[in-house]
């Protein structure tokens, strides 16, 4: 799920263009098999690789243990999650934002 929503929010910031996929692209051309990383470094390397506001996010949802925002992500791409019923939908008027977002995170 932390995947999930890290993905979204990557989509969010590059306006639909980059994602965890990318950034495993982009991590492998920085360090490739014979090149490691220090597990210490690791979100900042992401942080460098992508946005700044996505150190925050390792801050909050990795490093102090909050609940992930599954529910905020998931209407970002005009899905309604219903944390009860453990169940996902369509929202009935997702707006043009949200519907791109939904296609840039899907494909």
């Amino acid at each position: 799920l932390l995947g999930l929503c890290l993905d979204i929010r990557l989509r969010e910031l590059s306006n639909g263009k980059i994602g965890t996929q990318e950034l495993m692209q982009k991590l492998i051309k920085k360090y490739g098999p014979e090149k490691a990383f220090e597990d210490k470094d690791l979100f900042d390397v992401i942080t460098a690789l992508t946005f700044p506001q996505i150190r925050q996010f390792f801050k909050d949802y990795v490093e102090a243990g909050n609940p992930l925002p599954l529910k905020e992500s998931l209407r970002k791409v005009g899905l309604d999650y219903n944390e009860q019923a453990g169940t996902v939908v369509e929202m009935r008027t997702p707006s043009t934002a949200e519907l791109s977002l939904r296609k840039a995170w899907i494909d």
